[in-house]
Formats: structure tokens, sequence, C-alpha cells
């Protein structure tokens, strides 16, 4: 059984090998042609890759203080799923549809959080306060690129959609409302 120092180590690790597949999917896609047709996506991306950038840095040296990296564990694993889910879905495809890229970057990002308050709690339940409140520090920035993500997509159906098709271009704003409303009377707190 492992002592919890190296137990917060190794999931501290795990979690900065989840922020690395998830960018390395990510940080090409502000140059894919149905990513440029969507307003203010590619901009959006690069904002996701570099924020992404930064919290790989400040991880690492919360693994450093805490004596280098160990043994990659459990979220290895979901970080492995990731990169194979985002990757089998972009290279079976051979125009990426901008929607899809933005909700598959929108669950990863998702998914990352989850990884980062299961550290959260992992941290304050073994006692390690200081990661804690650094992680605390962190967990805002998350839900705000992941609700910019998520207020992209319809956006990006309606440009897929207009390759084909006639659309209203108002379907978009109208779909970001309602789902704003929807998560406006969903929190439990």
């Amino acid at each position: 059984m492992k002592n919890p120092h190296e137990l917060i180590r190794g999931y501290t690790q795990d979690l900065v090998v989840v922020h690395k597949h998830i960018l390395r999917v990510i940080e090409d896609q502000p140059t894919d042609a149905s990513i440029q047709q969507v307003p203010g996506a590619a901009a959006l991306l690069t904002e996701v890759a570099h924020a992404l950038q930064t919290r790989i840095s400040l991880y690492e040296t919360q693994v450093q203080e805490r004596g280098g990296a160990g043994a990659v564990g459990q979220a290895e694993e979901a970080a492995t799923w990731v990169t194979s889910f985002m990757g089998t879905v972009y290279g079976k495809v051979r125009r990426h549809p901008a929607a899809r890229i933005l909700r598959d970057d929108y669950t990863a990002l998702c998914m990352l959080g989850v990884c980062e308050e299961m550290l959260h709690t992992t941290a304050l339940s073994l006692g390690d306060e200081r990661l804690a409140g650094f992680i605390a520090e962190r967990m805002g920035d998350l839900p705000r690129l992941i609700m910019r993500v998520h207020d992209k997509i319809p956006t990006a159906v309606i440009s897929d959609l207009g390759e084909d098709h006639p659309v209203d271009g108002t379907a978009a704003a109208a779909t970001v409302e309602a789902a704003h409303q929807a998560w406006r009377g969903a929190s439990v707190a």
C-alpha cells in the first residue's frame, strides 16, 4: 500500500498526463478548416491550448515539490481513453465537422474537471492542504473554458449544416440561451 504522500504525488502526475493528452489533441485544431469557419472558434481553441499549457506547468511544479514524477497510475488509463477516443474520431473522418470537434473537446475538458475534483478530494482527505488550496484556486478557470466551448457548439452546428442546407442562423443563439436556462435550474447547491 502506498503512503499518502506517494499516492498524492502519483495522482498529481496523472493529472499532468491527462492535461498533456488533451493538449496534444486540441493544439492543432485552430488550423482545421471547419473550425476556421466558426466565428471565434479558432481563437477560443488557441486560448484553451494556452490554458492547458499553463496548467501543465503549474501542476508539474506541484509534482516536483512532492518529489518528482513517480509511476503513472489510473489517470493514465483515462488519458489514454481521451487520446484514443478523440484520435479515433479525428483519424477516421477525412473532413472533421467543427461541431464534432468542439463536442469532443467539451467532453475531454469536462473529464479533466472531474479528474481535478477527484485530486482535490484526495488531497483534502489525506491532509495535503497546500495542494488542495492550489487546486481550489484553479477550479474556476476550467468551467469558464468549458462553457465557452459549449456555447460555440450550436454555432458550429449551423456552420456545418450551412454547407449543404439553408439554415436559420438565429437557432444557435436560441439553443445557447435554452441550454443556459436548463443549467441555471440544475444547481443542487
